[in-house]
């Protein structure tokens, strides 16, 4: 029973750290999970323990399997943001590798037509991960170019690569 149970929440927690990639929401879901639910289980734990103790003198059977459960459960809830948050991690790494390997394409198209291409589409560059997919991800002027994408993990905010500074900036 506790074998299938540590199972079923191993399961739970890597697919809703799938589903949720370790957004800034997830966050809140889970310590709201752990103070709402965790911080009043541990204190009626507390006290039935205390409570077992007086009368019987060991600690109350029931009270074992109550925390094994919640160790379970609150590990599969820390195993869920770790999930989601690799996956994030592993979002924008892939999304930095793909700007990197598109600049070089975008210095030579300017090379060519004198001004950075208004498209992607017009470089045959390889479809951009999903984190850059949007078309508002990209965008040109002359002598300008300009990468973006929303950080999943902030509140509201994202990182932008500006083609002059040649670096990758945090922005609110």
């Amino acid at each position: 029973m506790k074998k299938r149970f540590a199972i079923i929440a191993g399961t739970i927690a890597l697919i809703s750290g799938i589903l949720l990639k370790g957004t800034f929401g997830h966050l809140i879901i889970v310590m709201a999970v752990g103070v709402y639910l965790g911080v009043p289980l541990a204190f009626m734990m507390a006290f039935w323990l205390a409570i077992g103790l007086k009368r019987t003198g060991v600690i109350p059977r029931g009270l074992k399997t109550t925390f094994l459960v919640s160790v379970i459960t609150g590990g599969s809830l820390l195993l869920s943001i770790g999930t989601g948050t690799a996956i994030n991690y592993w979002e924008i790494r892939e999304a930095r590798a793909y700007v990197a390997e598109v600049i070089p394409k975008l210095e030579d198209y300017r090379q060519k037509h004198g001004e950075y291409p208004k498209d992607l589409a017009d470089i045959n560059a390889p479809t951009p991960p999903k984190l850059i997919e949007d078309s508002h991800s990209y965008s040109a002027d002359t002598d300008y170019f300009c990468f973006d994408y929303w950080d999943a993990a902030g509140m509201m905010s994202g990182y932008y690569f500006d083609s002059s500074t040649r670096e990758w900036t945090h922005y609110d």
